[in-house]
């Protein structure tokens, strides 16, 4: 988790800006934890973010434990 947390965050800013610019990347959908922080204390923005490309979302950060917790990233 600690490893996965960098590359996923410069993965989902890279996804975003591919989404507002080409339709083609407009099924990649970002999921985002805001207790991050609980599983990863580097964790420097407060929100841990990562790429599905289909849902249910499954939060990589606190895996079965709290499977289902957060949210799609819209924009």
């Amino acid at each position: 988790r600690r490893n996965f947390y960098p590359t996923s965050t410069v993965a989902t800013e890279l996804a975003a800006r591919l989404r507002r610019q080409d339709a083609t990347f407009a099924d990649v959908k970002i999921y985002m934890c805001p207790m991050v922080d609980s599983a990863v204390p580097a964790a420097t923005t407060g929100e841990g973010r990562w790429l599905q490309l289909a849902g249910p979302l499954r939060n990589p950060y606190f895996g079965a434990e709290m499977l289902g917790c957060g949210e799609e990233v819209r924009k």
